[in-house]
């Protein structure tokens, strides 16, 4: 990777390219529950998610699994994506601090 901050800047230009492009998102995780787990009798989709620091479960329809993983993936990537947003920021910052000191 080029170390400059010209080539970190096209980078975040790159990010924010793939971010524009997400469709629906939501945090949480998918997963498959039984009412009797010990026979696996009652089972059912259940949705568990942290939003504004409260804990929430929701039941999926199973007509609706494939979008919610749709969503559970693109949000996973939204996440991917900022967090290397920032880093970059963050070593764009310090070049360029570098560079107007080294002159």
């Amino acid at each position: 990777m080029n170390d400059s901050p010209e080539a970190m800047e096209k980078e975040i230009s790159e990010i924010q390219k793939k971010l524009a492009k997400l469709g629906s998102m939501r945090p949480g995780t998918l997963g498959y529950q039984y009412r009797d787990r010990a026979n696996k009798l009652g089972g059912y989709w259940q949705i568990s998610y942290t939003h504004k620091r409260r804990s929430r479960s929701e039941h999926v329809k199973p007509q609706h699994v494939n979008t919610i993983k749709k969503e559970l993936a693109n949000f996973k990537l939204f996440r991917e994506l900022t967090e290397r947003w920032i880093d970059l920021s963050i070593e764009v910052s310090k070049a360029k601090r570098k560079r107007e000191t080294d002159l």
